[in-house]
């Protein structure tokens, strides 16, 4: 019995060390400068449509949903 719960241990502790640097790492995230960038280099018109995109994809959820929408609007494909 004691060996069971000191296996029960040993995998719960190998189980939170795995899990504990995916948890508190946060989501990446690229500057207004790196997504026009990226955009120009991909091959798309910087103009003040993907610009102001990029500029609202900064702030948060709702931002990214607007620049989805401008992205969409100036016919960046969907993948």
């Amino acid at each position: 019995m004691a060996k069971m719960r000191q296996m029960v241990r040993i995998l719960a502790a190998t189980a939170t060390a795995g899990l504990l640097p995916v948890l508190a790492a946060s989501p990446a995230q690229a500057s207004s400068a790196d997504c026009t960038n990226y955009m120009s280099n991909v091959g798309y018109i910087v103009g003040p449509t993907v610009q102001e995109a990029c500029s609202n994809g900064e702030n948060g959820f709702m931002g990214e949903q607007i620049c989805f929408n401008l992205m969409i609007q100036v016919g960046v494909k969907w993948g």
